[in-house]
């Protein structure tokens, strides 16, 4: 498994860092465990502030998941981007004094 994980050293030489990268294997095996676990994914309403990135969120459309649930407007406009199907926009519960409203 830990070969799986392996970056040639060539290939880092590409890349500008800070970066992120991402193992598309990985994140389609974990999306794909939630539907086992799940039994499917007609009730799954991922929160995308564990991912913040169009491609994920992509991932997941491609697997007729296109509900998800956000906490910041910039989180919002992303799912508006991948032309999300719904989006459940969580705000706190109690502003902190000075706060303004959305």
């Amino acid at each position: 498994m830990a070969k799986d994980y392996f970056i040639d050293s060539s290939f880092l030489r590409e890349v500008d860092s800070p970066a992120l990268l991402v193992y598309r294997k990985v994140v389609e095996a974990n999306i794909g465990n939630m539907g086992h676990i799940l039994g499917g994914f007609a009730s799954l309403r991922p929160h995308v502030k564990t991912d913040k990135i169009l491609e994920v969120v992509r991932m997941l459309q491609a697997r007729n998941i296109d509900k998800f649930k956000c906490a910041t407007i910039a989180e919002a406009e992303m799912l508006g981007m991948a032309e999300a199907g719904g989006c459940a926009v969580g705000l706190p519960a109690k502003r902190s004094q000075g706060e303004e409203a959305v």
